[in-house]
């Protein structure tokens, strides 16, 4: 990997993920931290313009996608998007991934794949089989969903309460907003106003049929799911994530630098493992032995809190999700390239909040004000806000009649 060099032609500049030079109409505008995660509402420091297309394009097909759609964010994602439906009116929340359904007799170019909803609907989506790079990710191939091969989704309601049956039908259309859908529940008194297509309705095509007929027999019955994960789904998007805030926090110097270049190379590690280099200083996804139970004391129900701060001589982040995993990245250990004032900036740790479900960029805190505020000692207005429109399981209708168990698990 070729360092990236310091300008020297008024007409170029080196990308700060490839370090390659490029033309200034070659440039895009990158969200270091992902726009499907909160981004669009981030602070400066979490975007930047001196990133190529070819790398912001590589890195939104993956790195970023492979970070919050594998199957281990899309739980966090299901359990966490529930604290924050309203309490007056369905909602829309994201859906839990549970893997490949083989069972279902589908065409010999096609797989199924199933959904849970937030009421433990079961929802299956069929759609065209992918190349097997794509097979960790949940939904497969997105950008070939989004274009030419959407798919049939098909769902079986559960709960009797209407408010649960609209915020599931609604989570349906956010989730697969160009798929064909059909409900095969039948609910009276249910509007049937919403884009989707019913049990009974008549325009039915052949192919659809088949389906319907074969998960209304068997769609309920238990059997096994297979599963494909990739363990390593963070080492590349952590990379990135350093790189970014290396260069728009500590500047331009950070971005040319031998530590840098090693980021890099875990950036575009085909079989990324952060653990490989032993310079990059950093904790994954995966904790040690004997941590399985550690909670993250920065962490939010619901929310991702980003931690910068320098760490004299080191300059490096957390991130905590909503659930308490947490991990981190060395941005740089050369105080020697940091634009000045730095140190004095930073001598704190920041903290973000980023709650993607409502589009909240919160922050940033010192960690001494955070935490005061978590004890209760002090009151930051902006995260007492969000912790009151935080919703208990309580707070909304039953998704269950009287005399029915409600759905195991907690939120």
């Amino acid at each position: 990997m070729t360092s990236a060099k310091a300008n020297t032609n008024s007409n170029a500049l080196s990308c700060i993920y490839c370090a390659g030079r490029r033309p200034f109409t070659r440039w895009s505008h990158e969200h270091i931290w992902p726009r499907r995660l909160g981004g669009t509402r981030s602070p400066e420091i979490f975007r930047t313009h001196q990133v190529c297309q070819t790398c912001n394009s590589l890195a939104g097909t993956w790195v970023e996608p492979p970070f919050y759609k594998n199957w281990f964010m899309q739980i966090d994602a299901a359990i966490s998007g529930l604290r924050y439906l309203p309490r007056d009116m369905p909602g829309s929340t994201a859906l839990m991934y549970q893997g490949f359904d083989d069972a279902v007799p589908v065409a010999d170019d096609e797989v199924c794949e199933r959904w849970g909803g937030p009421s433990q609907e079961i929802i299956f989506h069929i759609h065209k089989r992918d190349e097997p790079r794509w097979e960790t990710l949940p939904g497969g191939d997105f950008l070939r969903r989004n274009t030419k091969d959407q798919g049939r989704v098909y769902f079986f309601l559960t709960s009797p309460e209407e408010y649960w049956s609209l915020t599931t039908i609604k989570s349906i259309i956010d989730h697969f907003p160009l798929a064909h859908r059909r409900c095969l529940t039948l609910l009276e008194g249910l509007a049937r106003s919403v884009p989707i297509l019913w049990r009974d309705d008549p325009s039915i095509s052949e192919h659809d049929a088949r389906d319907v007929a074969w998960l209304l027999e068997h769609g309920l019955e238990p059997r096994r799911i297979r599963m494909a994960f990739n363990t390593a789904f963070a080492d590349r998007f952590l990379a990135k994530l350093a790189i970014g805030l290396g260069h728009t926090i500590l500047g331009p110097r950070v971005s040319s630098s031998a530590y840098a270049d090693r980021l890099r190379n875990l950036l575009w590690n085909s079989t990324p493992g952060q653990h490989a280099d032993s310079e990059l200083r950093g904790t994954g996804f995966w904790r040690s032995e004997g941590q399985s139970d550690f909670r993250d004391p920065l962490a939010i129900e619901g929310a991702w809190t980003i931690a910068v701060g320098a760490f004299y001589p080191a300059f490096g982040y957390s991130l905590s999700t909503s659930s308490g995993r947490s991990m981190s990245m060395m941005v740089s250990d050369d105080p020697g390239l940091w634009t000045p004032g730095v140190v004095e900036q930073y001598h704190e740790m920041q903290i973000f909040i980023v709650v993607p479900q409502r589009q909240l960029f919160l922050g940033p805190y010192r960690v001494i004000d955070f935490v005061s505020h978590r004890l209760g000692r002090r009151l930051i207005a902006a995260l007492a806000e969000l912790e009151d429109s935080r919703v208990g399981l309580q707070d909304l209708p039953p998704r269950r009649l009287p005399g029915q168990s409600e759905a195991r698990g907690s939120f």
